[in-house]
This record gives structure tokens, sequence and C-alpha cells, in this order.
């Protein structure tokens, strides 16, 4: 009888070695398996925020081109305001710092109502004043939220806002 028991206990010995033998090979399968599938992810996702940030940038460009020619025509009408009504009611002696953006967008959205927020019309306003948008530009920034006509010469480019 202890002859079958150690026949039965070295059996089971060699047959747990077996076990944990394939269990170790399907680690080792199941690791280089993950880890294919790990690395090809990483290429995928790689290429698709590549494909992504492109996508992106062209809707920005196209987006870009659609408002500077939307909003020319409001850069146009704020111009005119300024330089028609706004600026030739300015006094120097009370405000020498220029024309405050306020009284603008307020004459502004009087003269034409649904010319939309007032922060996309300060936005304008600050588009006026900036060299990248208007060249020249026709308004030049003063202290913080303040705005002056640039004296420009007469010539055909200075009359007509980019």
């Amino acid at each position: 009888m202890t002859q079958t028991t150690l026949a039965d206990f070295a059996g089971m010995l060699s047959e747990v070695r077996d076990r944990v033998k394939r269990m170790e090979n399907a680690l080792k399968r199941s690791q280089s398996t993950a880890s294919f599938y790990q690395t090809r992810y990483g290429e995928i996702k790689q290429a698709l925020m590549t494909l992504k940030d492109e996508i992106t940038r062209q809707h920005q460009s196209l987006s870009y081109r659609d408002n500077e020619s939307r909003f020319a025509t409001v850069r146009s009408q704020l111009y005119e305001l300024i330089r028609d009504r706004v600026w030739p009611s300015w006094n120097p002696e009370s405000e020498p710092n220029g024309i405050h953006f306020e009284k603008i967008i307020n004459d502004f959205l009087q003269a034409y109502p649904d010319a939309g927020k007032p922060d996309t019309i300060r936005r304008r306003l600050n588009e006026l004043a900036d060299e990248r948008i208007c060249k020249p530009p026709p308004l030049e920034w003063k202290k913080p939220g303040y705005y002056l006509l640039r004296h420009l010469s007469i010539s055909p480019i200075a009359q007509e806002v980019i």
C-alpha cells in the first residue's frame, strides 16, 4: 500500500509540474499577444490623433476664412460709425485717452440693433486696431479700453477697412 501511495504521489507531482509548465506557456503567449495588441493599438491611436489634428486644423482654417469674410462687414460698419458719428463728437479735453469701448458699442448697437452681442462687437473693435488683421489699422489702442482714430493719409487703401 505504501508503494501505491508513493506512485500516486509521484504521478500527482508530475501532473502538477505539467500543469505549471502549461500555465507558464499560456502566460507567455498571453503576454506576447497582449504586447502585440497594445503596440498595434498605440499605432492606431497615434494615426487617429494625427488625422484628428489635421482635420481640426483644416476645420479651423476654413472657419477662420468664413469668419473673416462674415465679420468684414461688421468691421466696416463699425469703422464707418466711429469715423462719421463717434469721432466728431469726441471731446479730447474731457477724455484725453480716447473713446471708451462701451460708448462705441452702445452707439453701434443703437445704429445696428441686429449686429450681435457686445462681445462680438468688442472683438471686431480690437481687430480694427490689430495690425495682423487690418493693414494699416484704422484705430489704435490707448489706455486699456480706449481707442483713437489713426491719422491715415488719404489713399484708397486707407479709406477701405480690411
